[in-house]
C-alpha cells in the first residue's frame, strides 16, 4: 500500500525494519518495482531502487510478472521518463559494474521488448525513445533474426548494411524473395523440359530437310565427269604447246 500511494517515508521505515520485504511478490508475480511503475510513483521507484542497491537486491529488476513484463516494460508503457532514465543508467565502478541496471531487450510473453511497447504508443515521449536507442534497444523480431544470423550485428553497424539488413529481414521482403525463387525454379523447369527439347527437334528436322534436298551424283555421272574433265585438260594442254611452237 505504501508503494501504491507513493509514501516514501513509510517505504524507508519498512525496509529499515524489515529489509526482506523488498523481495515480496504479489499473486501476479509483481515486485515492488512493478507496483511503483504501474501506479506511476516515480519517487517511490527511486527510493526502492536506492534501497535495492544498498541491499544488493537489484536482481529484482529482472523479475517478470505473469505477462512476462519487467519494470522497464511497465515504465515505458506508462511513459515514465524519470523511471526509464533510472533503469537505463549505465553502471560503472562506483555503482558496481558495467552495462545497465536492467536488460534493455528483455521480451515479454508476446515477444515484445520495451522498444516494441514504445512504438505502439500514439503520443510517445521522444526522450524515452532516445534513451532506449542509446542503450541498444531493439525490436523483438530483430532480436529473433540475430539469433538465427549472428553476423547481422556487424552488418547493422554500417549505415547501408543496416538498411539492407532491415529491408531483407522484413516479413514482406522475405515473402517476395521466396516467391521470386519459386517463380525462377518454375521458369527453369519449363525451359529445360519443354522449350529446349522442341527447339533442338526443330533444328534437327530442318537440317534433315536440307540434307534430303541435296542431290548427290551417281557413280556413272562421276565417271563421265572425270572423263570429260581429263579430255578438256588434254585439249587445253595441246593447244598451249602448239601456240608456243
Amino acid at each position: 500500500m505504501a508503494v501504491k500511494h507513493g509514501r516514501v517515508d513509510v517505504i524507508r521505515e519498512l525496509l529499515l525494519s524489515c529489509p526482506e520485504s523488498i523481495e515480496k511478490l504479489t499473486t501476479q508475480k509483481e515486485t515492488v518495482f512493478h507496483l511503483a511503475a504501474n501506479k506511476c510513483q516515480s519517487d517511490a521507484f527511486e527510493v526502492l531502487l536506492d534501497e535495492a542497491m544498498k541491499l544488493s537486491q537489484q536482481h529484482l529488476l529482472h523479475q517478470r510478472d505473469r505477462q512476462g513484463n519487467t519494470a522497464l516494460h511497465i515504465a515505458v508503457s506508462n511513459q515514465l521518463v524519470r523511471v526509464v532514465k533510472l533503469l537505463l543508467t549505465e553502471l560503472n565502478s562506483e555503482t558496481g559494474g558495467h552495462g545497465f541496471i536492467i536488460q534493455v531487450n528483455a521480451k515479454n510473453k508476446k515477444g515484445e521488448t520495451a522498444l516494441d511497447l514504445y512504438n505502439q504508443i500514439p503520443n510517445r515521449a521522444p526522450e524515452i525513445g532516445h534513451l532506449l536507442h542509446v542503450a541498444g534497444g531493439r525490436e523483438g523480431y530483430l532480436l529473433q533474426q540475430k539469433q538465427s544470423f549472428p553476423n547481422l550485428r556487424k552488418c547493422e553497424e554500417r549505415p547501408l548494411g543496416g538498411f539492407l539488413v532491415v529491408l531483407l529481414c522484413s516479413f514482406p521482403c522475405r515473402c517476395l524473395l521466396l516467391l521470386a525463387a519459386v517463380a525462377t525454379f518454375i521458369v527453369y523447369a519449363l525451359f529445360t523440359y519443354y522449350i529446349v527439347p522442341k527447339f533442338f527437334i526443330r533444328i534437327g528436322s530442318h537440317y534433315m530437310k536440307l540434307v534430303s534436298n541435296v542431290v548427290f551424283p551417281s557413280k556413272k555421272r562421276l565417271a563421265r565427269f572425270k572423263r570429260s574433265f581429263w579430255v578438256q585438260m588434254v585439249g587445253i594442254t595441246s593447244t598451249t604447246a602448239a601456240s608456243n611452237n
